[in-house]
């Protein structure tokens, strides 16, 4: 066997290992979502004791809150995510 095939299989092994759901990830990805959450509605009623007047639209709530959770995907489900490669 070659050195690529080798190298192939063992990064095949690995993102299937690494995308297999097991109740560990699952639940470092809940706390992670929740510590998310938890965050964002203490800035957000921070923000609205301050006098912010449009904090208190449930869209623009809505809206600060998908953002978040869009920018913060990649640390949200890297449980989920294969290694990197090793750059030659």
């Amino acid at each position: 066997m070659g050195k690529k095939s080798r190298e192939k299989k063992i990064l095949h092994r690995q993102t299937t290992e690494a995308r297999k759901f097991t109740w560990g990830k699952f639940l470092k990805v809940m706390s992670r979502g929740l510590l998310l959450v938890l965050v964002l509605t203490v800035l957000l009623s921070i923000g609205q004791a301050y006098g912010l007047k449009f904090l208190k639209d449930m869209w623009v709530q809505l809206g600060i809150v998908l953002v978040a959770y869009f920018a913060l995907q990649p640390w949200l489900m890297r449980e989920f995510r294969p290694p990197r490669q090793k750059r030659k």
